[in-house]
């Protein structure tokens, strides 16, 4: 099934990849402010210093054990660290407002079809009889749905300092 799952995952990114060359092709490209630029540089480097850090203990555990690191199977710990890193990178953009653009701003819809996603994804985790593609999907639903439920708790808290804001000009 893990090949499956490699082939499939290989067919995704290149789906992305063509739809990331349509858009950046024919469509208005991102127009990040100074500041912006800057955050998300310091969290591309909070993201990659973060999977460096968990694959160098992977590392250290499997000279010291002398035993390979694995979470229930091969390639699994990998794509998990993967994935923290991204998070890291995500979250830092997502708190200090260098995620979305002033032209193209939170979407709730986009925010409905990722949770819907992420769902997905946690029950396909838990009805799985594979043990890989159990974990790969259990990691993937969490993920999308922790950066869904920063994005929301970063729009409430914006929409209150707006609020807040309108009040004391008052």
């Amino acid at each position: 099934m893990r090949l499956f799952w490699g082939i499939g995952f290989g067919v995704g990114l290149l789906v992305a990849a063509i739809a990331l060359w349509l858009r950046k092709k024919l469509g208005k490209p991102c127009e990040y402010d100074e500041r912006q630029v800057a955050v998300r540089g310091k969290a591309f480097q909070a993201g990659f210093v973060t999977i460096v850090i968990c694959e160098f203990c992977v590392f250290l555990t499997e000279i010291i054990t002398e035993t390979p690191f694995m979470i229930a199977v091969p390639g699994v710990s990998h794509m998990i660290i993967i994935l923290i890193g991204f998070l890291v990178m995500l979250e830092i953009s997502i708190f200090e407002d260098a995620y979305f653009t002033p032209g193209k701003p939170f979407s709730i819809k986009l925010c409905i079809v990722m949770l819907f996603w992420g769902i997905t994804m946690l029950i396909r985790g838990f009805t799985s009889d594979d043990l890989w593609n159990k974990l790969m999907d259990l990691s993937l639903g969490i993920f999308f749905i922790i950066v869904m439920i920063s994005i929301i708790i970063k729009a409430a808290i914006t929409k209150k300092a707006v609020e807040n804001d309108a009040e004391e000009e008052k």
